[in-house]
C-alpha cells in the first residue's frame, strides 16, 4: 500500500485572481510576464477596490492580452465607467419621504402686527420693540 502525500490546491493571491480573471492564458509563457503583470494588478488594487475588479468582466467579453490595458486611456475609461455602475447599484437613490406631523399646540408667543403702516421715522423704529 503506497502512501502519498495530497497536495493542497495552492490559494491565489488577489493579483493573481485578478491576472488569472482578465489576461489570456496564452501569455503565461512568456518571459518577464508574471512580475510585470504583478506589478499593474498591485496598481490596479490600489486604485480600485478589490470587490469592484471582482465584479468586473473582462471588456468586450474577451481577455485582454496585458493588464497594461487597463493603464491605457481607453482601459482607464472602461474601469470609470463600471466603477460609476458598480456604486450605482449599491447606492439607493431612491428619495426618502419624511413623515410631517402637525399638532394643535403652539411652539412659540404669537407677535401682534399694528395694522396701520408707521407715518414716522421714530414709529417705524419703536414698532418692533416690546411694550
Amino acid at each position: 500500500m503506497s502512501c502519498q502525500k495530497v497536495k493542497k490546491p495552492r490559494k491565489l493571491s488577489n493579483q493573481q485572481i485578478l491576472v488569472s480573471k482578465f489576461v489570456d492564458s496564452a501569455q503565461f509563457k512568456n518571459a518577464g510576464f508574471w512580475p510585470r503583470e504583478m506589478e499593474m494588478a498591485t496598481k490596479l488594487v490600489a486604485t480600485y477596490n478589490l470587490d469592484f475588479l471582482k465584479w468586473v468582466i473582462p471588456p468586450y467579453g474577451k481577455k485582454v492580452p496585458s493588464l497594461a490595458y487597463f493603464m491605457a486611456d481607453y482601459g482607464k475609461q472602461y474601469l470609470q465607467e463600471q466603477f460609476f455602475n458598480f456604486n450605482k447599484e449599491k447606492t439607493d437613490i431612491s428619495p426618502k419621504i419624511e413623515k410631517i406631523s402637525l399638532t394643535e399646540a403652539k411652539i412659540g408667543d404669537d407677535i401682534i402686527i399694528q395694522a396701520a403702516k408707521p407715518k414716522t421715522l421714530k414709529e417705524f423704529l419703536t414698532m418692533f420693540q416690546p411694550k
